[in-house]
């Protein structure tokens, strides 16, 4: 019955190489399940509709098959060993999940061996270390069998075949595995993004750790005075300086005729008109800059220009305060009685010298100095790279905004200035440099 079963099938299913796969297929399913009970000629059709569909996906040989199904019984692998000639060159088929779905696992040993399959000739099997299946079953029992389901399903292969292969539940079980790896990737480079956002974080940290005494010092984008006391007097002599950008600044506008948008790049939009910068100059007004109070700017020391109120401020501050993110801003304020004499006596200077434009003039605005303490979280969270860092996670922006919005806290301290000249003295010192070209140091 075996010899004819195996004529039978080969007949029906095609040409000797493609048909090794049924072939495998219905004798295996034969030899395991002779012992129990004959076999019928409707399971053999069923076998061979089945092996029919299957594709090349898995590397399961001829022998390794057989292996897999009768384990070690010598007696069949023997008998289906003479029949290995006849099937042709060895043909790569996907028979496991055949083997599952026809035999039970009691008559699903481990896999014994493969083969190795050399191209164009046929080849004696190799056998490779042997992998045992009660090893995977050890695996196996660490993991739930949803867990272990999901780990098959994302180490498993998809083929390299495009396309589908032809067998809905082959196709299904393919999608459901590229789903789950397609997830996996985007899982790893979230991680490997966050891991590497993470990496920056701790440097810039690191960067931010020092051991210098300093204790305080002003914003280095603008200021360079540090020091390491906690000392009021200290701290007014290093940060309660004048302002730098004491400054009167002229400004000569001429209006524009209407033209094209692309002529007008330079112009400037003011009071709902476009006007053309003639000039711009600014007259340096801190050697005359002092505390108000009649004290100079070398006696910054004492601390005049500050009210009494914020020197109690400022003291409760520097002794007591515990909040690392907590900083100081000293507000400068600037102050020329008269200056809106020199600015007409600047005007009418240029007019009379034939500039027919609008001429603006200002003096300088209050300047605000913040002042850090020199505290490693301080320094960490005050650092630009750490706002972009911050920004780049996303989610950590909406944490930094608030918890900064939380613990940073800024002491105001009002320290007055005053330009210590008179509109008298000062005007003979550039009356004969403004022009209608703005200021000329070769002017007469």
């Amino acid at each position: 019955m075996h010899q004819r079963s195996l004529e039978a099938v080969r007949s029906a299913y095609g040409s000797r190489a493609r048909g090794t796969a049924f072939l495998l297929a219905a004798y295996c399913f034969w030899g395991a399940t002779a012992s129990r009970h004959p076999v019928r000629q409707p399971v053999l059709e069923a076998a061979a509709a089945r092996a029919a569909s299957l594709r090349v996906v898995d590397n399961y040989s001829g022998q390794a098959a057989l292996h897999r199904v009768v384990g070690s019984s010598a007696g069949q692998a023997s008998a289906f060993e003479k029949e290995l000639p006849m099937m042709g060159p060895n043909v790569d088929t996907r028979l496991h999940p055949f083997f599952e779905e026809f035999l039970p696992d009691s008559q699903l040993p481990g896999t014994q061996g493969t083969m190795v399959r050399r191209p164009g000739i046929f080849s004696e099997p190799v056998e490779l270390p042997k992998v045992r299946r009660s090893a995977i079953g050890g695996i196996s029992k660490w993991f739930s069998p949803w867990t272990w389901n999901l780990l098959l399903n994302i180490g498993s292969g998809t083929g390299a075949a495009p396309g589908g292969t032809g067998d809905l539940v082959l196709d299904q079980e393919l999608m459901r595995r590229m789903r789950l790896q397609d997830k996996v990737v985007m899982m790893l480079l979230l991680v490997a993004y966050l891991g590497c956002l993470a990496f920056s974080a701790n440097l810039a940290y690191r960067q931010s750790l020092n051991n210098s005494p300093v204790t305080y010092y002003g914003d280095p984008r603008y200021y360079t005075q540090t020091i390491d006391t906690h000392d009021l007097e200290d701290f007014l002599e290093a940060f309660n300086t004048p302002p730098k950008e004491a400054q009167l600044q002229i400004t000569g506008f001429e209006p524009l005729p209407p033209l094209h948008e692309s002529f007008v790049d330079a112009a400037v939009d003011w009071l709902g008109s476009r006007y053309r910068i003639s000039f711009s100059f600014a007259l340096d007004l801190s050697p005359w800059v002092v505390h108000d109070g009649g004290q100079a700017a070398a006696g910054a020391g004492s601390g005049a220009g500050v009210s009494v109120e914020d020197l109690e401020r400022l003291r409760d501050f520097l002794e007591h305060d515990t909040n690392d993110l907590a900083a100081l801003q000293i507000h400068k304020e600037i102050h020329w009685p008269d200056w809106e004499e020199l600015a007409t006596n600047i005007k009418h200077q240029i007019r009379q010298r034939g500039f027919n434009g609008i001429i603006h003039v200002c003096c300088a605005e209050d300047e605000f100095m913040t002042v850090y303490k020199n505290k490693p979280w301080a320094n960490f969270m005050h650092r630009r790279v750490t706002r972009v860092l911050c920004i780049l996670s996303i989610v950590g922006w909406f944490i930094y905004q608030p918890y900064m919005w939380l613990r940073h806290r800024s002491l105001v301290v009002t320290s007055r200035h005053r330009v210590d000249v008179a509109i008298g003295s000062y005007w003979p010192l550039i009356a004969d440099k403004v022009g209608p070209n703005g200021f000329s140091t070769s002017a007469g």
